[in-house]
């Protein structure tokens, strides 16, 4: 069973140890984030706080999983960025051909 069921807000906290099962905080067992709304904070304060704990590895994951979030979120800002210049080229070759 998953330690959480919903989405969390992690920004801002802060913690010198903790035992965690930090895929299950950090996203859905379909992968999706859970930290909403995103936010870089709390990736970097786990990994921070697994390294000092001695866990490089857990401390990589918890690195790799902030990039693959970020990835995502540059993915969606790079499409929505192409969608709104597509209705812009639209809306001028339309104006233009409306002229002539």
């Amino acid at each position: 069973m998953p330690q959480f069921g919903d989405d969390v807000d992690l920004l801002g906290c802060t913690y010198d140890r903790i035992e965690i099962n930090w895929p299950s905080l950090l996203r859905y067992p379909n992968g999706q984030s859970r930290i909403h709304p995103y936010n870089r904070q709390p990736y970097v304060e786990l990994e921070e706080v697994l390294r000092k704990a001695g866990f490089e590895e857990g401390a990589d994951e918890v690195y790799a999983e902030r990039r693959r979030v970020e990835n995502g979120k540059a993915f969606e800002n790079f499409g929505i960025a192409c969608i709104g210049s597509l209705r812009t080229t639209a809306l001028i070759c339309g104006m233009n051909s409306s002229v002539h």
